[in-house]
């Protein structure tokens, strides 16, 4: 797939992941659509992106709001054009908390920035993306938490989203066969972002919704050096390097490779496994050969 001179919505754009995202889009020339819902950050963002000879653009928006998403995505067609990559890759996290002291508004909020932040996007853009036509993928983020529930982390709150998503990208994956454009599902394990202390949508901050209490589980790798990997995966580009903790990337439809491939720094071996056939038991087996990450499954 050619990816110069095309264009990418990237939601959680503004630190993390998400920016590392933009910086391997912006590599392999790629114009990007930022958007976070922190106005400040993207600024910053789109300042370092600047860097590159690629065309940007940044748009405050919280992605669980179906109408916000809808106003960006005009936005970003005005400025750009086609769209032809979708990253759903905002998230937030409620730390560890037992199910039951989990309230209403905290539900809401992980439920609505997770899952139905993913809906908005899906729904917002695949059919604009469907209609003109152009070889295109979507990359859903969830989280090695969308195939367990870590024993030490307790984040079972976070881990409901994250299964819902691996679920959700399956069923697109399935949904999009015989078009033009992929889906993939990307599953780190922990990485160095800013993920816990950060927001919590335009509904509530992260304080108002935890107290300002709660551990914030340590975190490893490095984002801006995970990234090559996981276009390399998403978009069958040339195989990544091996210095990313832990990633799953289940892709299917034209244009995407057609498997699941795990990488790590301790070089956990790859399997190509179909979405049918994939079993979690399996996989997390695999995982657990990588000692690094042993560590935190066990």
């Amino acid at each position: 797939m050619e990816f110069s001179g095309k264009t990418a919505f990237v939601t959680g754009a503004a630190n993390g992941i998400g920016l590392g995202i933009c910086r391997a889009l912006a590599r392999n020339g790629v114009n990007i659509v930022l958007a976070d819902i922190e106005r400040g950050q993207l600024q910053i963002a789109r300042r370092e992106l600047a860097t590159f000879n690629v065309r940007t653009r940044a748009i405050e928006v919280d992605v669980s709001d179906a109408a916000a998403f809808e106003r960006a995505a005009d936005e970003a067609e005005a400025e750009f054009g086609n769209i032809h990559f979708l990253f759903n890759n905002a998230g937030v996290s409620l730390g560890a908390m037992p199910l039951w002291e989990v309230t209403p508004a905290q539900w809401e909020w992980i439920f609505g920035v997770n899952v139905q932040g993913v809906i908005n996007g899906i729904s917002t853009l695949v059919p604009r993306m469907r209609k003109h036509g152009e070889a295109g993928h979507v990359v859903n983020t969830a989280s090695i938490g969308g195939l367990q529930v870590n024993p030490k982390l307790r984040n079972g709150s976070y881990a409901m989203t994250k299964y819902a998503i691996v679920a959700l990208s399956e069923a697109l994956a399935l949904d999009l066969e015989g078009s033009a454009i992929g889906a993939s599902v990307l599953c780190p394990a922990l990485v160095a972002t800013t993920l816990h202390p950060r927001r919590g949508g335009a509904r509530r901050g992260w304080a108002d919704l935890t107290n300002g209490q709660g551990p914030t589980p340590p975190r490893h790798g490095n984002p801006p050096d995970c990234l090559p990997m996981m276009s390399a995966c998403a978009f069958s580009t040339p195989s990544p390097p091996a210095n990313f903790s832990s990633s799953r990337m289940r892709s299917r439809g034209r244009g995407s490779s057609s498997g699941t491939r795990v990488s790590s720094p301790d070089s956990i071996p790859s399997h190509a496994i179909t979405p049918a056939s994939v079993r979690r038991d399996k996989l997390l087996q695999d995982l657990r050969s990588a000692p690094r990450i042993r560590a935190l499954l066990d």
